[in-house]
Parts: structure tokens; sequence; C-alpha cells
């Protein structure tokens, strides 16, 4: 169990390593852009800690990444394979997970990054995919999950053949609704009133451990992992409150959310005292 407790120190050792002298750098910058010199002296700010936080996670990103990734594309391939029509990433970060959709089923890219830090390689990745501003098959948004609203009216100017009323065919979640405030408000609205009927919910996420000693470790560490990982927290029960999702029909009655649904677990080499439990899911939303 020692091994538990002491487990987000690697990760967050490697965080300030990589992530920390780019990050003062960035500061730094910021507070001489904002230097201003006037009759009444030397006033300055400083951006707020979430965008600090954003751009410290932004450098770290870069690095941790590319090895997340690679360890995970197996379960992203399959996972990400059926993905057809309208395709909504939230929290797509450097723009990875374009890479695993087909350019051939996938007719519209809408990606959800409010770090704005990484918006020059999230667009270089989509563009790489096959995926482009200049012809409609690329949307980037600078908000967040919870602006619903921007979300709906930008899947209601995407002309496709799958497209209905502003919807999306699908809607992705890869290691990113960790960090997301209120979550299962959010995401329950969204798809609610952005997921077409039929549509499909994708998921990869890490949650709450089963094993309620190594639950309680996650529960310890995730106020400070959550500072070094943009609000990441360890402990969250993801995979419960997607998979039991209501919704409201228009005769009031309440329903399952979803017609299909298959949520498995990644249990593999020692994943009884792993701090990071990964679980991936395909949901089916209701006709």
């Amino acid at each position: 169990m020692s091994s538990v407790a002491f487990a987000p120190l690697t990760p967050l050792k490697y965080a300030l390593k990589f992530a920390l002298i780019p990050f003062l750098c960035d500061v730094w910058t910021q507070i001489c852009d904002r230097f201003k010199i006037k009759s009444t002296g030397i006033r300055w700010r400083l951006s707020s800690f979430i965008e600090l936080r954003r751009a410290f996670f932004a450098h770290l990103w870069r690095v941790f990444g590319r090895g997340s990734d690679q360890h995970i594309q197996n379960y992203k391939q399959a996972l990400l394979s059926p993905a057809q029509g309208v395709v909504l990433d939230l929290g797509a970060g450097l723009g990875r997970t374009a890479s695993y959709l087909s350019r051939d089923k996938v007719f519209c890219y809408i990606a959800v990054e409010p770090n704005i830090h990484m918006h020059s390689e999230l667009r270089d990745a989509a563009h790489e995919a096959g995926f482009h501003e200049s012809d409609g098959t690329f949307v980037l948004l600078s908000c967040g999950a919870e602006d619903v609203r921007v979300i709906s009216e930008c899947a209601s100017t995407v002309n496709t053949p799958t497209n209905t009323q502003g919807s999306v065919d699908n809607i992705i979640c890869i290691l990113t609704l960790c960090s997301i405030p209120n979550a299962e408000r959010i995401v329950t609205l969204l798809v609610k009133e952005v997921l077409r009927p039929g549509g499909t919910l994708f998921m990869f996420e890490h949650v709450r451990h089963p094993i309620i000693n190594v639950a309680w470790w996650q529960w310890l560490w995730s106020p400070l992992w959550s500072v070094f990982f943009d609000g990441c927290r360890l402990d969250c029960v993801t995979d419960q409150w997607v998979e039991e999702m209501r919704d409201i029909e228009e005769s009031g009655r309440n329903i399952a959310m979803w017609k299909e649904r298959e949520l498995k677990s990644d249990k593999g080499d020692g994943w009884e005292n792993n701090i990071i439990y990964h679980v991936i899911g395909t949901f089916v939303k209701h006709d």
C-alpha cells in the first residue's frame, strides 16, 4: 500500500522538471508585458490563477501527453473507430485524438479547448489528420464544456448529411471530465441538448478506484494534484453518473439516457495498487 501512497510523487516531480522553467518564463513575459508606467507610478498585474495554471499545464502536457497517448493508443483506436459524422471532442488538448478519427467517416471535427496555450498544436494536429477550418471540417472553440449554448450554435452551422437540428453524432471525452467543474450537470446537459438521438458518447477516463484504501489516497492527493494538472482530480466517480444518466421525455416521464451501454475497466497488471484507474465506455443515446 505504500507504493500507492507515494505514487503521485513521481509524476509531480516530472511535472516540475519539464514544465516549471518554461512556465516561469511565461510568467516573467506576462509581467514585463503588463508593466505600465504612468505619472502616478508603476502598475502591473498578473493573469488569473486559472490562466497561470493553464499555461503551466500546457508545457507539462507537451511532454506527458505524448507518453500518455502512446500508453493508451490501443484503447483509443478500438474506442473511436466507430466515430462518424459530426464529432465533438471535449477538452481536445493538443489534438492527439484527431489522428484516431477516420477522415472518410467523420465530416466535421469540433474541438472544445479552453486552454488557449494549446491551440497552436491542436490546430496543427487537426490539419495533419485532414480536418481544416477552410473547408468547414474543423472548428476550434476556446470556450469550456459549460458553454452549451455556444457549442450548440456551432453545431447548427455545420452542414453535413448527418447534421440534425444543430446536433452532433458523437461526443468524445478522453481524460477530460476529471477537470470540468460540475461535470455531471454540464455533460448531462450536453448529451440532452447537443447529442442527437441515437448518437454515441465515447469515454476514456480515470475514476475513483473500487478499492476503498486506494480511493482514500486518491482523495488525499487530489487537491495538490489538481494544481499541477489543471484542475484534474483523481477521485471522480465519472463512471457512475455517466452510466446512470437520465432524461425526461416530452410527456414528463423519466427515462434512462442510454439505450445501449458498455463500460469496462482497465484491470491490467498491478491495477489493485494503481492510483490512476481507467474505465472505457461506449454509450448510445435513446431515440
